[in-house]
């Protein structure tokens, strides 16, 4: 495989994939300029030097070479496999709120769907109402579904 042909493959996933849209056009712009006519054979330099480029737009994206090869590429993207909402419920999505002063500290340790998530977002909201700033905590963050930080940022 070329190295133009790799990054035309990994361009194609991101479409899918990667949600933060002009992020996502950053990086497909970036690696079809820099590969997308490199006729070079992909090596171990080369996913380095995707890795490098990929990292100064996302830390999401790694590009592995596994020189005994061996690796079954997916043929669709395996996505996400679906929450079990008694699991989500039994740690309250992960979201907790406390009053400091009169100040509130919203700490949301991951993002769960948005669907099992909003009761306990609600719940929270709901405990900080009156103070005068609320503080977002995402220290133990890893991530997760982009609706639920956006519907955590719109209030």
């Amino acid at each position: 495989m070329q190295a133009g042909e790799l990054s035309s493959a990994l361009t194609a996933w991101l479409d899918r994939l990667m949600p933060d849209t002009a992020r996502r056009e950053r990086l497909t712009a970036a690696l079809r300029e820099r590969f997308g006519a490199d006729a070079r054979v992909v090596d171990g330099e080369i996913c380095a030097e995707m890795q490098a480029l990929a990292r100064t737009v996302s830390r999401h994206l790694d590009v592995e070479w596994v020189p005994e090869g061996g690796l079954v590429p997916d043929a669709e993207p395996p996505g996400w496999p679906p929450q079990d909402p008694l699991e989500v419920a039994s740690r309250g999505a992960s979201i907790a709120a406390r009053r400091v002063g009169d100040a509130g500290v919203l700490e949301v340790a991951t993002l769960d769907t948005l669907e099992h998530a909003a009761p306990f977002l609600e719940r929270s909201f709901e405990a900080l109402r009156g103070v005068r700033a609320v503080v977002l905590d995402l220290r133990a963050n890893g991530g997760g579904d982009p609706a639920t930080l956006a519907a955590v940022l719109g209030r």
